[in-house]
């Protein structure tokens, strides 16, 4: 007998989740990240990691409290020491380690460094802030260990005109998203045709 999971989990604001159009509708970055994301610099979950970054360097975030209850390190081999790595020589584990700290550091480097320095300049408070590559993995566990893949309207993700965009705004604060628990059995990868998947 399949087992059924049903009813609703739970219900959230949306403006209490850290979504990619939340961070596009934020009055200090908002502007910048929107023309990051539409220019193809950036995609929606690089967008959501950068906002991290800045909101926890930034004196006074809006997202500092729940941004201070968040872990600030983690049990991943990411973050082991040169010397508890040394344990894993010989591993699949550690060729991995190596490999992904690698690429992260690439991205930091050439991309992610100044685009997090220069949202922070976008507050005179935050300026002067310097940006490390440590933020950068911290950003990466915390997305990574929380994110959830929502299916939202492709009208809400995508969003139209300047008018649609006031209007979403306006009307964000009534916005909820209900976690429902899904059949236990379901694909997770199938959703409807006409809804796109955020991360938040």
């Amino acid at each position: 007998m399949r087992r059924r999971c049903a009813g609703v989990a739970m219900v959230v604001p949306l403006d209490l989740a850290i979504t990619p159009m939340r961070v596009l509708q934020d009055p200090l970055v908002g502007p910048r990240c929107r023309a990051l994301l539409e220019d193809g610099v950036v995609d929606d979950r690089l967008l959501v990691m950068l906002f991290l970054m800045a909101e926890r360097r930034r004196p006074g975030s809006l997202w500092k409290p729940y941004l201070d209850m968040l872990p600030s390190t983690f049990g991943s081999s990411l973050w082991f020491t040169e010397e508890e790595l040394a344990e894993l020589e010989g591993t699949t584990l550690h060729r991995a380690t190596l490999i992904q700290r690698k690429s992260l550091q690439s991205s930091f480097d050439e991309k992610v460094k100044g685009l997090v320095e220069e949202l922070l300049h976008v507050d005179e408070s935050a300026s002067s802030v310097e940006v490390l590559f440590e933020d950068f993995l911290w950003a990466n566990s915390i997305f990574w260990t929380r994110a959830l893949n929502i299916p939202l309207p492709h009208s809400y993700v995508f969003l139209g005109s300047c008018g649609d965009q006031q209007a979403r705004a306006d009307n964000d604060a009534h916005q909820e998203i209900d976690i429902t628990a899904k059949d236990c059995s379901a694909d997770e990868n199938s959703k409807p045709s006409n809804t796109e998947s955020i991360w938040g």
